[in-house]
């Protein structure tokens, strides 16, 4: 101790704001053979979400197959209902849409009076095979900015390793940018990852975002 200073008062703890999330979950074809992957991954997300979370999840391909399957619930027995129905079809990815989208759905959300306590932020799982959007990538970033939301990938870039190097190296750039003007995070799974301990991670990251 250092004589002549006070000591500090106990900085009393911010209260815990509940999360709006949006949950998107990639269900194309390049993603097949780490889809049970990803499924696991969204179902830990919303195992380990508090009780008075928000969570709406979104099912998409291509840029005509986007779709809310649950729309804002804390229920987490339909949303893994509903995640374990999923599965994979052919089209191309149209990772910008559905987040442009569900940015927009996001901000109805957390902008009606009385909802003002959540903290929004979107988490995508996907290859990053960004192929078929209508809206620009600028489009996308400016929302975000404006709105303050932040994106967390969940990233398996190596489900595009039959599409060669540079197809992967390409997916990697997409999601670090999405991530980094945003001021959200990517998380890059392997095999031997303990999904519970990535989930809690990630919504931990949001929480203590400013």
């Amino acid at each position: 101790m250092c004589f002549g200073q006070e000591n500090p008062k106990p900085s009393e703890a911010k209260p815990k704001r509940p999360l709006a999330l949006g949950l998107l979950v990639d269900n194309s074809g390049s993603l097949r053979t780490n889809f049970s992957q990803v499924i696991d991954v969204a179902k830990e997300v919303v195992q380990n979400s508090d009780s008075d979370d928000q969570i709406f999840l979104v099912r998409f391909i291509s840029a005509d197959a986007i779709r809310i399957v649950n729309d804002f619930t804390n229920e987490k027995s339909a949303l893994t209902r509903s995640l374990e129905e999923m599965y994979v079809e052919g089209g191309k990815s149209a990772i910008t849409d559905a987040l442009y989208l569900s940015a927009r759905h996001l901000v109805e959300k957390t902008e009606k009076p009385g909802a003002e306590g959540y903290k929004g932020a979107l988490i995508v799982i996907t290859d990053g095979a960004e192929e078929s959007s209508y809206y620009r990538m600028e489009a996308l970033l400016s929302l975000l900015r404006e709105k303050n939301i932040r994106i967390y990938v969940v990233a398996f870039p190596q489900a595009l390793v039959l599409q060669g190097l540079k197809v992967q190296e390409k997916a990697k750039s997409y999601l670090k940018r999405l991530v980094e003007q945003s001021g959200g995070r990517v998380y890059f799974p392997t095999n031997s990852d303990d999904k519970k301990i990535l989930a809690n991670t990630i919504l931990s990251d949001i929480r203590s975002s400013n």
